[in-house]
This record gives C-alpha cells, structure tokens and sequence, in this order.
C-alpha cells in the first residue's frame, strides 16, 4: 500500500496533531508560520532584519497574539524583567506618581536598568494603541 502525503489532513485534522503540548521549538516553529515576520519591531519599530520571535504573555499556547517580533534590545528587557505590556503601562505611571526605580524593580522583580529603560522608553516606546 502506498502512502500519500497529507491522506490524514494537515493541522488539527491529522490524527497525530498534539495541539498545545508540545516543546518549546514546535509552537515557535507553528507561530512562525502564522505569524510572517515584519521589517522592524513591532515594540520600537526600529527596523532590522535581527528579530526574535517574542512570547509576551508567559503562555505557550498556539496563539499567534501571545508573540511579536521583538529587535534583541527589546527582547533581551523583557525576558530580563519578564515584564508585560500590561506592566510596563503600570510602571510608567507609577514612576510618574514618585515611585523610585528601586522600588519598582522590587515590585516588578526586575533589574533597576530594566525599569529606567522602559520609563525611558529606551526599550518601549510609546505607540498610540494598546498592546
């Protein structure tokens, strides 16, 4: 008997389809298919052609809104701070009321620099939408 490619159908039709739980290198593998990759970064839109392909939301489901292409500064802060876009709205502002950057990266768990950087906006400019 012969085997012919994609008899069982392709994603959630294939019988050996696991959906979420799979490794780490197959859901990016699966985002990357859905999700092209743009010509700058979709945090500071500097344009490269060095972009990570970025969870932001700790959840690695197969979601294509749990990613974007991040350059490496980006990346590199929010991995080191593990902060999410929610948060960093949430730092901003408290900086704005006084909070010393100190006590942010204790609230936050992370590092001072991480903190300067996104009040800054050295590593998350502003955007005008809501991330």
């Amino acid at each position: 008997m012969r085997f012919v490619i994609g008899h069982h159908g392709r994603g959630e039709n294939n019988p050996r389809w696991k959906g979420n739980d799979v490794g780490y290198f197959a859901i990016h593998r699966w985002i990357r298919k859905k999700k092209p990759k743009p010509d700058a970064c979709e945090d500071c839109h500097k344009a490269t052609i060095f972009l990570d392909l970025a969870n932001i939301t700790g959840k690695h489901e197969r979601n294509e809104v749990n990613y974007k292409w991040l350059c490496r500064q980006c990346h590199t802060i929010l991995d080191q701070g593990k902060v999410t876009w929610d948060q960093v709205k949430e730092i901003r502002q408290l900086r704005k009321e006084g909070i010393t950057y100190r006590e942010l990266s204790m609230r936050f768990g992370c590092h001072p620099m991480n903190i300067y950087c996104i009040c800054k906006g050295k590593s998350w400019k502003e955007r005008g939408q809501d991330a």
